[in-house]
């Protein structure tokens, strides 16, 4: 993937006083973002999701309780965000229900098959190697698991307050060929409006 805007710095590895008010500032600007993707992510109670990059846990919060049968797990390589996600859902890890790890995308620590949905919202972009990400996610899910990537890209109404950190259509056609590239079938793009932000949520599923 050819350089983009980069979610970088405070909000790609939040740490200390910065990443304490970084992952506040994901928690308010991703609401509805994060609402939108759980939604499309389509989650059945008895779901085992994984998230990758979750940070503040807003997320995780709103999947735990679409599948109030199942498991969720995450993956995130910040120790700030860790923390934060952890504090908002303790109730879900001291159950057993919800697995936190620091890590990256590229390296999971799962075995094989052991996911029916895998989530990643406003992280694809930051990923040293999406190839590698992708394959391990293929790794890890069951066949015919659904896959969502949500990526923040420019619009009108936010253009100034977010064109550092958001895709351009170009950024967002090379993330829909990777998708493809690494065997994820029935690729579709599905546009949300998240207040001054618009996201382009693509879902897919795995092949078998």
């Amino acid at each position: 993937m050819q350089p983009a805007p980069r979610n970088d710095g405070a909000f790609g590895h939040p740490s200390g006083l910065a990443g304490r008010v970084a992952g506040w500032l994901m928690a308010s600007l991703n609401d509805r973002m994060n609402r939108a993707a759980v939604e499309l992510l389509e989650v059945s109670p008895e779901a085992r999701v994984l998230e990758l990059g979750f940070g503040p846990g807003t997320a995780l919060a709103a999947l735990l309780a679409r599948a109030p049968k199942g498991f969720v797990a995450g993956v995130d390589p910040s120790a700030s965000m860790h923390a934060q996600a952890a504090a908002r859902n303790r109730d879900a890890i001291d159950s057993g229900r919800l697995s936190l790890h620091l890590g990256t995308a590229e390296r999971l620590p799962f075995p094989g098959g052991h996911f029916s949905h895998a989530l990643s919202v406003n992280s694809f972009q930051i990923w040293p190697d999406p190839g590698a990400a992708l394959r391990e996610l293929d790794r890890v899910l069951t066949p015919g698991a659904r896959l969502l990537v949500v990526l923040r890209v420019r619009s009108a109404s936010g253009r100034r307050l977010f064109d550092r950190i958001a895709l351009d259509e170009a950024a967002l056609t090379r993330a829909r060929a990777q998708i493809e590239a690494a065997g994820f079938a029935d690729v579709e793009m599905l546009v949300r409006g998240a207040g001054l932000m618009t996201a382009a949520c693509l879902r897919a599923r795995r092949r078998g």
